[in-house]
């Protein structure tokens, strides 16, 4: 197990922060008499539990597929293949363009005959 899959497991300390949070705004929502404070503290509480669904369903994808979901595949055509953004396979069957963009760049680079 990579340092990257483990990185999905750090979703946690966020998540139980968050987590946390909304327990002592819900605790504060139920000290309170105004209605209009209630409804804000609930609103409140329900917005971190949606991120922290939404930092738990990031570490899980972190720990599936092995990368991070903000970063980009390192393809040239920038559509998600199985198995592109795994480091060490072929960069040719990754990059098909490559060779056409690397042979016109040795053209210009020979030196010019006089």
């Amino acid at each position: 197990m990579g340092f990257s899959r483990f990185a999905g497991f750090l979703c946690i300390v966020p998540s139980v922060m968050m987590l946390v949070a909304s327990f002592f705004v819900l605790f504060a929502v139920g000290k309170t008499e105004s209605k209009g404070l209630k409804m804000y503290g609930r609103i409140i509480a329900v917005l971190l539990w949606i991120a922290v669904a939404i930092c738990i369903s990031a570490g899980i994808f972190v720990c599936c597929k092995n990368r991070c979901p903000m970063m980009p595949c390192d393809n040239a055509a920038g559509i998600e293949k199985e198995s592109s953004c795994i480091p060490g396979k072929d960069m040719n069957k990754v990059r098909p363009m490559m060779k056409k963009d690397m042979s016109v760049k040795k053209e210009l680079q020979q030196p010019v005959k006089k």
